[in-house]
């Protein structure tokens, strides 16, 4: 069996903290020293969500590439989309003006959404939100509005059916027609009531998706990332397009997520523990698990499990 880049460098990356092993990954994809895959290209995969077209539906959760720095090495090793942040009203435009020189100098096959969360600083959220959205409108493919940060514990308030209406409200009213569409990220720690008003919320507001961050194994919360991707699919009513995240580690974790009702999968932890160049493989394992159970494109699955 060969030996890769990552079999060598891993597990002296594995014994660095988050934040150190991240930095030494952007800088290793920044200098060219992390080897670029093959990228495994399938049609069974390709899937089209907001008239955007994803090469494969497994993406980078935002938290790794925080400042645009490497988006277009990242979509090189295999992921479909990278996912920009969080960025807030400090970075906002610094992030619009890397990624509109990087259209004007050069592209890669693959879609850049930026994710925005409220400085733990700002007394004033909502205007943060607008601020942000207005910065990266003209150069993301989308953006997300992300409520789930347990660094601002102040944005729990925006749990609430009025707030969050509100917040989203001010923020599309803010942007021209002409801007990208417009997700809401949430919390696994929501209650009952907490998950059917945002369901609500979103579905009123024609929100264009929603991005579902499953529990860490170390909280108790009474389900899985699975099961809550399944919860708000319903909730939903399959109208609204899902983003699962968290406990990407396989193709078929992939798989269950996409059964359970999610369009897309993104990872973030196992940039880490597996290597860039892991995208490429859950691809992989994830079209063989498509073609043994009779589909034909990864959209035909989405949701499946409900059908049973």
């Amino acid at each position: 069996m060969m030996i890769g880049f990552y079999d060598i460098v891993g597990p002296f990356v594995r014994l660095l903290k988050q934040k150190k092993a991240r930095s030494l990954a952007i800088k290793g994809l920044k200098w060219g020293l992390v080897p670029r895959p093959t990228l495994f290209n399938d049609p069974i995969l390709e899937t089209t969500l907001w008239g955007l077209k994803f090469r494969t539906p497994i993406g980078l959760a935002a938290g790794f590439d925080k400042n645009a720095e490497v988006p277009g090495q990242l979509l090189a090793q295999g992921f479909g989309s990278v996912e920009i942040g969080s960025i807030d009203s400090k970075t906002a435009e610094v992030v619009a003006t890397r990624l509109i020189r990087r259209k004007k100098s050069y592209s890669h096959p693959g879609i850049i959404g930026i994710n925005i969360l409220k400085d733990k600083l700002s007394n004033d959220a909502i205007a943060e939100y607008i601020h942000c959205s207005k910065a990266i409108a003209q150069c993301a493919d989308y953006m997300v509005i992300n409520i789930s940060s347990p660094l601002v514990p102040e944005l729990k308030a925006y749990r609430q059916q009025d707030k969050l209406a509100d917040l989203l409200s001010q923020t599309r009213s803010a942007l021209n027609e002409n801007t990208p569409p417009l997700l809401l990220k949430v919390a696994p720690d929501l209650s009952d009531e907490e998950k059917k008003g945002i369901a609500a919320v979103i579905t009123k507001q024609k929100v264009d998706g929603l991005i579902v961050v499953g529990p860490k194994k170390t909280e108790n919360v009474g389900f899985t990332s699975t099961e809550l991707v399944a919860q708000m699919y319903t909730l939903t009513e399959g109208k609204t397009p899902i983003i699962a995240v968290r406990g990407i580690t396989s193709g078929q974790d992939a798989y269950e997520r996409i059964k359970a009702g999610a369009s897309l999968v993104q990872f973030y932890a196992a940039m880490v523990t597996k290597g860039p160049a892991h995208a490429n493989r859950l691809a992989i394992e994830l079209a063989e698990l498509l073609k043994r159970d009779g589909y034909t494109n990864v959209s035909e699955a989405v949701g499946a499990d409900h059908n049973k």
